[in-house]
C-alpha cells in the first residue's frame, strides 16, 4: 500500500494535470532508498483505507450479528 501514489482519474480529461502537480513530490523521492515512509506520511493511505472500511465492519458486524 505504502508503494502506491493516489491520483484522480484522467480519463477523458484532456486537461488532467494531476501528473504535473505530483512532480515536485515525485522530484523529492530521487535518491531516496526506501519512497515507502515519504509516501506514508504524505498521502496517509492506511488510515484513509482504515477510515473508508471502518463503516462497512460496522455494517457488517450488526448484519452478522442477526
Amino acid at each position: 500500500m505504502d508503494n502506491g501514489i493516489p491520483i484522480e482519474s484522467w480519463f477523458d480529461d484532456r486537461s488532467d494535470q494531476e501528473l504535473l502537480l505530483l512532480l515536485p513530490f515525485l522530484e523529492s523521492l530521487v535518491g531516496v532508498d526506501d519512497v515507502r515512509p515519504l509516501i506514508a506520511k504524505k498521502f496517509n493511505l492506511r488510515e484513509k483505507i482504515a477510515a473508508a472500511a471502518l463503516p462497512l465492519n460496522t455494517n457488517r458486524r450488526d448484519f452478522l450479528s442477526e
